[in-house]
């Protein structure tokens, strides 16, 4: 049948299906023909199609269509676009049962047969391999890069099309995934002699085109993994000579460990996850990542949700894929020994159409438990953040309830409360402990304390650690603790809360080796020196040199960036800041809740203005305070004292306060920290604990569309955590 009687076959089948009776078929049946959507494209593509046919016609030269083949390519491109996009929308619009029952009606309209003479369509449609998304259909992918075009028996309308859909966002997504991975290689292979690199259902592992290390020789292992064993035929064919070694093997094999590929530096996965479903996909997530060396990195790129072209891909390409949003990529690392994780970051291509997961794991690992363990294969303790509850467990409002009982309210006769304190004096770690410190032995009782009383954190219920910290109030050690000016400080809480500014100011006047403030006891200095040289005090210090190197960068990048500091305290980081001493910061805000604290930061210099703002969350949440926009804000500390809802509600707001390309930076404490013991019982010090997910979370309730990437990491000591997230 020639294309013009195809064409008008068609065209009067859905004419006729418009106009007969509807007793005549089923109404489900009719009503998908009298769709406008798929009426109107069909009949512009059915005119199209025509016009093709009469250019060709009048020409000696059937591929010189001159003008009239431009014109007509551009209406192929306006009808395409509005399918593409209605149909998105009706995706959208619809429930799952709602949209099955469409995509198996729409099947049988005649634009199926149109748009399936693009290939690129057909092929995903067809499935010759047995399923969509084949290294072969990827081809015609990369190919665009190239300036290939689709196969030559294609008729030119579906040249036209497939010149459309190769060029859709889904599409771009590919090609723009390829070209993240060859820089990561390159990148790497400069950093790391000979890396060994691995890449999961590789297709035909085109990205091998884009890197230079590869035919530099600079590569010491390329493994390209696929189940497909015509796609590991290709990469033998095309890369084996640069020493690629293509292998058949499945993601079960990998997660049963039937498969053995040995360790990389470097592992990928670009497209697979696409159709994982979420327990499969963080199995393999967690057995990718045991195949790291040291120091390596896994990449997994997966489609976000909100992608245009998802309604056509899953009709008329019955394309159907596992896309995912920020918070489903970020689970998929919840099964990793986060003991083991150096950096957490989210990635999103420039048009948000593919989303990557990073996890790097960590170059000297370090080892830390929590309270009611988990066991590896290995039988070693690890961290199960799926299995924790949020945070502390406690709200702050709750933990200032706990602290100050009346223990007799439980027990009604002084007996039992001579009976409860007697077993405290009795109490191993806390005896002995005093009775070193009593004999001069400050160092042995310390650690003795320190590390008995994180020991009975983690072995504790909450209720039963609720008990302890209740007795502990009355053991005389107590007293011989407070001789200690932070413990002391930290348990008044002159200020209504426990890390003032002035106790920072012991912290970070002890890392310059301060004495301790006047008046203080022997014993108390010996104290002293201890709990200001704990992994706490050094990840207090050393998060004020991250957070004056990030600035130094930002205000490498952008020139002289406005700064918002949030809890600013004494503002000590500036005094770190390369960029503050060299002038080259325009505006920087320090915004406080204590007034005293910006008053102090006033009468400092640091080489450049600082406007002070005295304010509460409240009042930046509800705008009543104004502070313009930003390049950079971070928050030291604050963070830990805030609960899940608001500090969700913060991150957005102080987001919304960001210029385009500006950065938020934040902070939070690690659950397990080996002083976290002491602090909740003798320094009454107690804190909004996260982990790494839950760091993450914080992220939640910021528009996607906004966000460039998200990175987040842990300080040497293992104790702090940074956030970070880079606007568009």
């Amino acid at each position: 049948m020639s294309e013009v009687a195809s064409a008008s076959c068609a065209t009067s089948t859905y004419e006729r299906c418009r106009t007969d009776d509807v007793s005549s078929m089923h109404q489900a049946h009719l009503g998908i023909y009298e769709d406008e959507l798929l009426g109107d494209c069909f009949q512009n593509l059915s005119k199209c199609k025509e016009a093709i046919k009469e250019g060709i016609a009048k020409s000696d030269d059937p591929k010189d269509t001159g003008v009239a083949y431009d014109a007509v390519r551009t209406e192929v491109g306006m009808c395409m676009d509005q399918l593409v996009t209605r149909l998105g929308e009706r995706r959208a619009d619809s429930t799952d049962l709602e949209w099955k029952a469409f995509v198996d009606l729409s099947m049988r309209h005649p634009l199926r047969e149109l748009v399936h003479e693009d290939p690129f369509t057909h092929r995903a449609f067809a499935k010759p391999r047995g399923y969509a998304g084949d290294a072969e259909l990827l081809d015609f992918i990369y190919g665009v890069d190239e300036g290939k075009q689709a196969p030559r028996e294609t008729p030119l309308l579906g040249q036209m099309i497939f010149s459309y859909t190769t060029n859709s966002p889904a599409c771009q997504g590919v090609r723009e995934r390829a070209r993240l991975v060859a820089e990561v290689v390159d990148r790497m292979a400069m950093q790391i002699s000979q890396p060994k690199i691995l890449s999961v259902a590789a297709g035909h592992m085109r990205e091998a085109e884009l890197t230079g290390a590869l035919r530099q020789k600079r590569i010491g292992r390329w493994v390209g993994m696929d189940h497909d064993s015509e796609s590991v035929q290709e990469i033998n064919r095309s890369y084996g000579r640069f020493g690629v070694e293509g292998v058949v093997g499945t993601v079960r094999q990998l997660v049963t460990r039937k498969l053995n590929l040995g360790e990389f530096d470097f592992i990928y996965s670009m497209g697979l996850y696409d159709y994982l479903q979420q327990p499969l996909a963080q199995r393999l997530t967690e057995r990718l990542f045991e195949m790291l060396r040291p120091g390596g990195q896994l990449v997994i790129g997966n489609f976000q949700p909100g992608i245009k072209d998802r309604g056509y891909m899953e009709s008329y390409m019955a394309w159907q894929l596992e896309f995912r949003s920020q918070t489903r990529m970020l689970d998929l690392a919840m099964s990793i020994n986060g003991a083991l994780v150096e950096d957490i970051r989210l990635l999103g291509e420039d048009n948000q159409n593919v989303i990557f997961l990073q996890v790097t794991k960590d170059r000297k690992p370090a080892f830390r438990t929590s309270r009611g363990p988990a066991t590896s294969d290995s039988g070693e303790r690890r961290i199960d953040w799926r299995s924790r509850p949020k945070a502390s467990g406690r709200r702050r409002e709750e933990l200032h309830d706990a602290r100050k009982p009346d223990i007799r309210d439980n027990h009604s006769t002084s007996e039992d409360l001579q009976n409860l304190l007697g077993d405290l004096y009795n109490d191993e770690v806390l005896s002995e402990s005093y009775t070193l410190l009593n004999a001069g032995q400050v160092e042995a009782g310390m650690q003795k304390l320190a590390k008995g009383l994180h020991e009975r954190y983690l072995n504790s219920s909450e209720q039963e650690w609720n008990r302890f910290l209740q007795l502990s109030r009355f053991h005389p050690i107590r007293k011989l603790l407070h001789e200690d000016p932070l413990t002391e400080l930290a348990s008044k809480k002159q200020l209504g809360y426990t890390s003032d500014a002035k106790l920072l100011d012991c912290i970070y006047g002890a890392e310059q080796n301060a004495p301790p403030p006047e008046g203080t006891t022997d014993l108390g200095r010996e104290i002293f020196h201890f709990t200001t040289h704990t992994s706490l005090c050094d990840g207090v210090c050393n998060r004020l040199r991250v957070i004056a190197e990030e600035l130094d960068r930002a205000a490498l990048e952008i020139s002289f960036p406005a700064v918002l500091s949030l809890a600013s305290g004494h503002l000590h980081e500036a005094t770190l800041c390369g960029a503050v001493r060299q002038g080259r910061i325009g505006r920087w805000v320090a915004f406080d809740p204590d007034k005293d604290s910006l008053l102090e930061v006033q009468r400092l210099s640091f080489g450049v203005e600082i406007e002070i703002c005295t304010g509460t969350i409240r009042q930046l949440l509800s705008g009543e305070i104004a502070l313009g926009e930003f390049d950079f804000i971070y928050s030291a500390g604050w963070y830990d004292y805030l609960d899940e809802a608001m500090a969700k509600r913060l991150t957005a707001r102080l987001v919304d306060l960001l210029r385009p390309g500006g950065q938020l930076l934040v902070t939070g404490l690690l659950p397990d920290i080996p002083t976290r013991g002491y602090m909740e019982s003798f320094m009454d010090w107690h804190l909004e604990y996260r982990s790494p997910p839950e760091m993450l979370d914080l992220a939640e309730l910021i528009d996607p569309s906004r966000i460039n990437n998200i990175r987040l990491w842990t300080d040497d000591p293992r104790v702090v955590q940074f956030l970070q997230i880079k606007t568009k």
